[in-house]
C-alpha cells in the first residue's frame, strides 16, 4: 500500500479533492512520531490458531489426496483393452441413474 505523505501524486502534481487543494500536509516524522505515540505502553501480542477435530481430519483427507496419483493408469489400461476387445458394454440405465442421483445431489 503506498501513502503519498507529501500530498504529492506519483505525476508530480498536487492531489486535490473535489475543486480544493488539500492542505494538510504530514512530513515523515511526523507520521513516525504519530505512530510511535500509538504503540507506547501496548503490550506485544501474539496470534494463535486452534482447529477444530473436523478441520484437523479435513486437513488430513487433504494432505492424503494430494498424494494420490491425478489419473489411475491401472485402470485406464484396464478400460482401454476391455473396449479393444470389444467386452466393454454400456449400460445407459446405470448412467441415467447416476446423472439423476448426482442432479439430486446439486439441488438444494
Amino acid at each position: 500500500m503506498n501513502i503519498d505523505l507529501k500530498n504529492v501524486s506519483s505525476q508530480g502534481g498536487t492531489k486535490t479533492v473535489g475543486d480544493t487543494q488539500t492542505a494538510n500536509r504530514v512530513t515523515p516524522q511526523a507520521a513516525e512520531q504519530q505512530g510511535a505515540a500509538t504503540t507506547q505502553g501496548t503490550p506485544a501480542t501474539s496470534d494463535s490458531v486452534s482447529l477444530t477435530s473436523g478441520g484437523q481430519q479435513l486437513a488430513q483427507l487433504q494432505a492424503g489426496l494430494a498424494q494420490q496419483p491425478v489419473v489411475d493408469k491401472q485402470r485406464v489400461a484396464q478400460l482401454r483393452q476391455s473396449i479393444q476387445n470389444g467386452q466393454y458394454s454400456i449400460d445407459p440405465q446405470r448412467i441415467a441413474s447416476k446423472l439423476l442421483g448426482l442432479e439430486g445431489l446439486t439441488k438444494n
